[in-house]
């Protein structure tokens, strides 16, 4: 068929946008515009089923615009172009024209590129370049999502069972799936959100486009889908998370090998002419252009950009080429908290971002956490959202992929799964972390991840990367706080440390803070929960037992046990002590033993015998633990020892008590040897401890370390 084509010289396709033109409609746009394509459409029987757009690019073939692409720009998904339709002239398929297109645009940073309820067609060609993967016959998962409508859902009798009624004001709700069945012509979809309500989490078929739906025998296919249809759909789904991990891979693969630097920039010897083009329009020379080619090939070797970014790093090393800043081997500390600053050029960027918008930094450099990993729905895995590039470095960066060193070595005793391991810990350590913001926590006075061995940084990225935390909006009540128990001094440290005038009474520096600074200059970031946050604690408040009766363990080891234990649940609490008392001896764990026996302590009676020798024994241990660090030398302040500052009421337990004795029990009972050795420094401090009026200042006199071992044992003797 002859066409009059529109002609793009240079191959400069035109972009058109509803910014630009009056009409919203793709086949007004056509009709206007690209005549040729539109009668083509309907010889073709071709029906545009979404005609909204917001952008809409042409495709051209040899300076020919042959053929376009209809976007919708999802608010409600961070930066996300949804391809409404597709459309390329039968003459010019086959030419791979629509795969350099979406090769070009999944290789753009930062963007997110969907397609809304796709046809056959383009199912067809993602399985022919690999974007897709057929599972059997009829199945394919997508490493592209693919955005259905709920009120589009299909049921017929033999279903309707499975599923109820849903609100009416849900029905242009968009949901995303991966999953095409190719025997109906029909996305599959779950319902992630809980916007429809159901119990046994069945897929939901998503009617054909118009086009799929006129070949003669897809309605007959449709009234035989039954709940056994559903059902073998459902099984085929529970076992496919690798293969949709194996499969983005390949696709990451495929984007950066189309992003090299000798592509775009140019080889050491020859520069691209876009590349010297560029460099001309900025009054930079050749030798410039070579300095910055070094510097991005340097850049993507430390991964401070992905090949996705080498064209904004290129371009802002471009505009910023004579600031004194900017040097190849640039060297980058990342903070733990990487949300809105990039560490590059300071640029406030959005935590959901992959590089900085505006110099390309690889802001998911450190994010490795399993997030990453297929969602579960119900009981099963389903393969919902994952970014590959961080599932990729997962697997292969092992050094910040392992756990604390302290935290294997204390539980080397056990049989364990590392991934296990910490995806307990890390639950426990969320689930505290939401009590106490929910607590309103004014400063951050506890470390999380410390406490719960967990990797720096882990629980607030696990709680800020599953939406359960938002950052802090309203910072009134801190300021309040601020107003009230800050001192002068405090008050004058803050503008000090932000350049500002020191000088004035309490009411001016108050002033000059509030009107001068951010409430995160002043307090650092803050969070509130939000309801996924809400929903978090109240789904786990199992967890409240862990956190009242035994935090001073791993959560881990707590629910390790917990899987073996069969006896009575009111005994699992000393069954428990019990264990970690064998496992720490067995182990020569001094650290765990300790804990064992302040357990102990804290649940005996005062007026009981065992509860003195349990404190006496626990003396003992602290007394030994003390003298051992390696602080603990002449002329340097050793560690405090606080255990009779926790116990103030011991004293009048040991009145008219023979207390050689009580130490003799307690110290003999002892299972650990090197917990003990000090026996004559620490029956004396127990005796100088119970002789104070005020027990604490026998922490005073230890602290000094005014007594030599040679002068304690003569005073024992006396």
């Amino acid at each position: 068929m002859n066409y009059n084509y529109k002609k793009r010289y240079n191959n400069d396709f035109k972009l058109i946008s509803t910014k630009d033109c009056k009409t919203h409609s793709t086949t007004n746009i056509l009709k206007e515009s690209y005549q040729y394509i539109f009668k083509s459409m309907q010889n073709e029987n071709y029906k545009i089923e979404y005609d909204d757009f917001e952008i809409i690019q042409e495709i051209l073939d040899n300076e020919k615009v042959v053929g376009i692409i209809s976007f919708i720009n999802l608010e409600s998904f961070n930066h996300t172009l949804c391809i409404n339709e597709v459309y390329i002239l039968p003459e010019h398929r086959k030419k791979g024209l629509f795969y350099q297109t979406l090769l070009n645009l999944l290789s753009q940073p930062n963007l997110n590129i969907t397609i809304r309820n796709p046809n056959k067609t383009i199912i067809d060609l993602l399985v022919k370049y690999e974007f897709a993967k057929k599972l059997d016959n009829n199945l394919v998962i997508s490493i592209l999502d693919f955005y259905v409508n709920f009120a589009n859902r299909y049921i017929n009798k033999n279903i309707e069972e499975y599923y109820n009624y849903f609100e009416k004001e849900n029905q242009k709700e968009l949901i995303k799936s991966n999953f095409y069945d190719l025997n109906i012509n029909s996305c599959i979809f779950f319902d992630m959100d809980n916007i429809l309500e159901f119990n046994e989490n069945p897929p939901y078929i998503e009617k054909a486009r118009r086009t799929d739906s006129s070949v003669d025998d897809y309605y007959l296919k449709l009234k035989n889908v039954d709940t056994t249809y559903l059902e073998v759909l459902f099984q085929r789904f529970l076992n496919i998370d690798n293969e949709i991990h194996n499969l983005s891979i390949q696709t990451e693969k495929k984007i950066d090998k189309n992003l090299n630097v000798n592509d775009i920039l140019g080889s050491e010897e020859i520069l691209t002419p876009f590349f010297i083009e560029t460099l001309h329009q900025y009054d930079l020379t050749r030798e410039d252009g070579f300095y910055i080619r070094q510097h991005i090939i340097n850049a993507l070797k430390d991964n401070e950009i992905i090949p996705k970014s080498i064209i904004l790093r290129t371009m802002y090393l471009i505009k910023h080429f004579y600031q004194k800043d900017i040097r190849v081997n640039k060297s980058i500390e990342l903070g733990n908290d990487i949300e809105e600053e990039c560490p590059y050029c300071s640029t406030i960027n959005n935590n959901f971002l992959d590089v900085c918008a505006e110099c390309g930094y690889n802001i998911q450099r450190n994010n490795h956490f399993e997030d990453n990993l297929p969602q579960i729905i119900g009981k099963n895995f389903i393969s919902n959202y994952l970014k590959s590039e961080c599932i990729l470095k997962e697997e292969i960066d092992i050094t910040q992929n392992k756990l604390n060193d302290i935290f294997l070595e204390e539980i080397n005793y056990i049989e364990y799964n590392k991934k296990e391991v910490y995806e307990s810990q890390c639950k426990i350590a969320t689930y505290q972390l939401l009590n106490d913001i929910k607590e309103f926590v004014y400063f951050d006075v506890i470390d999380y991840d410390t406490l719960n061995k967990i990797r720096q940084g882990s629980t607030y990225n696990y709680a800020k990367q599953h939406k359960l935390i938002k950052s802090q909006n309203n910072y009134q009540l801190y300021y309040e706080v601020m107003e009230i128990f800050f001192s002068d001094e405090e008050l004058r440290d803050i503008l000090n440390k932000n350049n500002l005038n020191t000088n004035g009474q309490r009411e001016d520096l108050i002033m000059r803070i509030e009107s001068e600074l951010s409430p995160i200059d002043i307090f650092g970031k803050k969070y509130t929960l939000t309801k996924k946050g809400f929903k978090f604690l109240e789904e786990h408040k199992r967890y409240e037992y862990y956190t009242e009766n035994l935090s001073d363990f791993n959560f881990y080891e707590v629910a390790n046990f917990k899987k073996q234990y069969t006896g009575d649940i009111k005994e699992f609490y000393n069954s428990f002590i019990e264990f970690m008392e064998k496992i720490s001896i067995e182990n020569n764990n001094y650290y765990k033993y300790h804990d064992v026996i302040h357990h102990k302590l804290e649940k005996s009676k005062r007026d009981d015998l065992n509860y003195i020798l349990l404190f006496t024994k626990l003396f003992i241990i602290e007394i030994n633990n003390w003298l051992k660090n390696t602080e603990h030398k002449k002329g340097t302040k050793p560690i405090s020892l606080d255990i009779t500052a926790k116990y103030p009421h011991i004293k009048d337990l040991f009145i008219n008590k023979d207390i050689i004795n009580i130490f003799n029990d307690a110290n003999s009972s002892i299972q650990i040897e090197y917990l003990k050795d000090k026996e004559d420094i620490s029956l004396f401090y127990l005796i100088k401890s119970l002789e104070y009026d005020d027990i604490e200042d026998v922490n005073r006199e230890i602290e000094q370390d005014i007594y030599e071992a040679s002068y304690l044992k003569y005073l024992l003797k006396e």
